[in-house]
Formats: C-alpha cells, sequence, structure tokens
C-alpha cells in the first residue's frame, strides 16, 4: 500500500508542468514531502536530474533552507531513513523511471532555489 502511495505520488508530481511549480512549492511545505523529496534528490542518479550533473549536497542544503526547513541532524536523519525505505521497496524498471522523472522535476527546484 505504502508502494503504491509512492507511486501515485510521483504520478502527481510528474503531471505538474512549469506553470504549477507553485503547486510543487505548496507540496514541499509539508515536512514529509520534503523528506522524500531529499531522499530522492540524494538517490537519483545523475541521468536523473535537469543537467544530467550530480547534485552538488550545499545546493541541496540550500534547497531544504530556502524550503523553510532546518537542515540539521534531525532533518537528515529522517531523510536518510527514508532513503532506506525507498532501497527496500525493490521496485520495476517502470517505477524507477517514474522516480527518476520526480529527481529531475526536484532537481530543476533546487537549481531555481539556487540561483
Amino acid at each position: 500500500m505504502k508502494r503504491m502511495i509512492l507511486l501515485l505520488t510521483a504520478a502527481a508530481m510528474l503531471a505538474a508542468s512549469p506553470a504549477q511549480a507553485d503547486k510543487i512549492d505548496d507540496l514541499l511545505k509539508s515536512r514529509k514531502t520534503m523528506v522524500a523529496a531529499v531522499a530522492i534528490l540524494m538517490q537519483s542518479p545523475p541521468n536523473c536530474t535537469v543537467d544530467k550533473k550530480r547534485l552538488d549536497p550545499y545546493d541541496i542544503a540550500r534547497f531544504i533552507a530556502r524550503h523553510g526547513y532546518n537542515p540539521n541532524d534531525s532533518f537528515m536523519a529522517d531523510v536518510k531513513t527514508q532513503m532506506k525505505k525507498n532501497d527496500d521497496f525493490g521496485m520495476t524498471r517502470e517505477e524507477l523511471e517514474m522516480f527518476c522523472g520526480m529527481g529531475i522535476v526536484y532537481s530543476a527546484k533546487v537549481r531555481e532555489a539556487n540561483r
């Protein structure tokens, strides 16, 4: 069930167009969503980012802070827990591609936040 919820969330994020960028910002106001987003950013391979480059950890930290969260040990502990959960799902190729799409959306938000 949790896996299905993650997949539905991913599908909703992929449906967001640049005109709906504010909706993504609204979703990131939820700590749970932000933790999931950062976990995806940290787990995504370079081909799942906007410019096909691995994100700088400092850019991710600024992205976290810009959305009103403190990238302290507690937040990062939650991110590490989420990353472990993501690893434990044993996703199919299609599901991984969906998360790759989310990585691209989130990495674009990171780049935008750090301009």
